[in-house]
């Protein structure tokens, strides 16, 4: 089947009636300015020189990443703690010292809430350069209890038994 011609393309013409006989109005004719970029001509360029620096630059760049002191953590920010103290809170998440981009957030957190008992909850946020910030909530306690023998420990509101820090009085 043959495929039929398309017809060339025409402009659209427009029929207003203004009950003036012999008066035509034709469309106003906008045209914008064109612009022209040079062009560039690659056919010369090899491609697979552009590839390898590619490569190279990003392989500095990663190097540099895991290698500058810059992108390394000095230790956490603590927020929110009263009877944990910093030190002990950074030696759990042991942070000190490691890449940036080595720190797994909920990794730490984790390891936090397995530490210490006594946390209800514990967020870890990574930040670059090279910023962790740490923010827990203490569990609050409200009976002391003592078992013979055994020593004492504390109970917060849900039943929570955890060890003892510091001193609380009314328990």
């Amino acid at each position: 089947m043959a495929s039929m011609p398309k017809p060339a393309e025409s402009r659209r013409r427009f029929n207003i009636a203004l009950h003036m006989p012999e008066i035509h109005i034709s469309k106003p004719k906008l045209s914008l300015p064109k612009f022209s970029l040079p062009r560039v001509h690659f056919h010369h360029t090899n491609w697979r020189y552009i590839s390898i620096g590619l490569v190279l630059v990003l392989g500095v760049l990663l190097y540099l990443a895991f290698t500058l002191p810059y992108f390394y953590v000095p230790a956490a920010t603590v927020l929110g703690n009263n009877r944990l103290t910093r030190e002990e809170i950074n030696a759990v998440l042991a942070v000190s010292g490691e890449s940036i981009f080595t720190v797994q957030p909920q990794e730490l957190q984790m390891r936090l809430l397995m530490n210490y008992p006594e946390l209800a909850s514990a967020e870890v946020q990574v930040y670059l350069p090279n910023h962790v910030y740490v923010t827990v909530v203490e569990r609050q306690p409200v009976i002391f209890w003592e078992q013979k023998g055994e020593g004492y420990t504390w109970v917060d509101a849900y039943g929570v038994a955890f060890r003892p820090r510091g001193l609380v009085t009314g328990l």
